[in-house]
């Protein structure tokens, strides 16, 4: 069995949790290396070693995943900002609060204005 060393540009985006426009970054920059697809001249490939070499720590977790020390940042970051209000995963809610929240505030207006 044959490990595929190279990747498509969209192949490696996928596997290393990156945008594309990032791999084409690192390529412009010179960091990561890329040759023509012989299949398709308009694809770029890059070595699958050299994608990873790039976007992996020494621990193993690619980078931009959701490590435990980041989600404790983020949840001190919440809590400075929002305070005791919780945000769940689902926003509808919060904006329906506040659109009534809105709305009652011009609706007060508009009697103080005609009362």
């Amino acid at each position: 069995m044959s490990e595929r060393k190279y990747l498509k540009i969209g192949e490696a985006a996928v596997r290393y949790h990156v945008s594309r426009v990032k791999l084409w970054r690192l390529i412009q920059s010179g960091k990561l290396g890329a040759i023509k697809d012989p299949k398709d001249e308009r694809a770029k490939l890059v070595r699958e070693e050299d994608v990873a070499r790039i976007l992996t720590v020494e621990d193993d977790a690619a980078v931009g995943k959701l490590t435990a020390e980041r989600m404790a940042r983020m949840d001190e970051f919440v809590e400075r900002v929002f305070g005791a209000r919780t945000i769940a995963g689902d926003s509808t809610e919060l904006i329906r609060e506040e659109r009534e929240k809105r709305s009652q505030q011009v609706m007060e207006r508009i009697r103080g204005d005609n009362g």
